[in-house]
């Protein structure tokens, strides 16, 4: 989550949005999914696109694989931090699809997790 906090400048969770458009990994989901947005609109507005394209591209696609809902197709730490030092070994071996998980689900899940998190003082 946090590397979709980073590329894009946003909180996790913004309250003053719609509740369906809340959590910040279901919008990059959409946009990344739905082709909607090129890079340039995700991307956070403070790096003044200054930024290499296809490192920004593959830090997305980390933070949206390590945020499927299913803990098993999520990569693990040293898949992660070989993926951050410029390997695309996960991606082409083991980060296929998340499955069909809807929308509703994702957004399910994701809003357990803040609300377990709120409970414990984490914001």
């Amino acid at each position: 989550m946090v590397i979709l906090e980073m590329v894009t400048g946003q909180p996790a969770v913004d309250y003053t949005r719609k509740k369906e458009d809340a959590l910040l990994v279901l919008r990059i989901r959409d946009l990344v999914g739905n082709k909607k947005k090129p890079l340039e609109e995700i991307a956070d507005v403070h790096l003044d696109d200054e930024y290499e394209r296809g490192e920004m591209a593959r830090v997305l696609r980390l933070g949206l694989v390590c945020t499927r809902t299913d803990p098993k197709l999520r990569p693990s730490i040293s898949q992660v931090v070989c993926t951050l030092d410029g390997s695309e070994r996960f991606f082409k071996e083991e980060g296929g699809k998340e499955g069909d998980v809807s929308r509703k689900q994702m957004y399910d899940s994701s809003m357990l997790m803040v609300r377990q998190m709120q409970a414990l003082g984490i914001h």
